[in-house]
């Protein structure tokens, strides 16, 4: 089996997975594309890719620079943040048709997409380090912990009514806070 690292050919090891995570972490890259005889095999992990070493096979990896990477992820969520706050601002609309399913796919997603925020802006900021950002994004992502809280305990007694409260309330509050915050970190200087 052969591993062709961005261009660069490697011969299959039991060490190889080591060798390219350690490549990776020290020239802060991160995987774009891993693909095994031209299929590209999405979302499979670095371990995954090399766990069954298969004579002939070839898995090409692309990488990009972590960078760009968060770059990207910022960007994205400028452009979800008014989708999200829109599908939440639906919620009541669902739940008062009576369509129970909908409403819980609907809360669902908020919740995912809630926690991909989360993460996007975690990410960002402790690589770019933003002082400001850190600052009011700590503050308000705690005052969206207590309403996720108070929104899970919604959820448990049957409350919708006041689920669709605490979403239009207090979760589009913090969406109206990170678009802000998304801007001006988006207007950072990209080394």
């Amino acid at each position: 089996m052969k591993i062709i690292l961005d261009g660069k050919e490697f011969a299959y090891n039991p060490e190889i997975e080591k060798t390219i995570a350690a490549k990776l972490k020290n020239e802060n890259l991160v995987i774009h594309s891993i693909k095994a005889g031209g299929v590209d095999l999405i979302n499979a992990t670095l371990e995954e890719a090399l766990s069954k070493p298969v004579p002939g096979r070839i898995i090409s990896i692309e990488t990009r620079p972590a960078e760009d990477l968060l770059w990207e992820s910022m960007k994205d969520a400028r452009e979800y943040l008014p989708r999200l706050k829109e599908g939440i601002l639906k919620l009541r609309e669902s739940f008062l048709e009576g369509n129970n399913d909908s409403f819980k796919r609907m809360v669902e997603a908020a919740l995912e997409g809630l926690e991909w925020l989360g993460l996007t802006f975690q990410a960002f900021i402790s690589q770019k380090h933003p002082a400001h950002a850190e600052r009011v994004f700590t503050m308000e992502y705690s005052r969206l912990a207590f309403a996720l809280k108070e929104l899970e305990a919604g959820l448990q007694a049957g409350k919708m009514e006041s689920v669709c409260d605490i979403f239009e309330n207090d979760i589009v509050s913090f969406l109206d806070k990170m678009f802000p915050l998304a801007e001006e970190m988006l207007g950072m200087k990209k080394p």
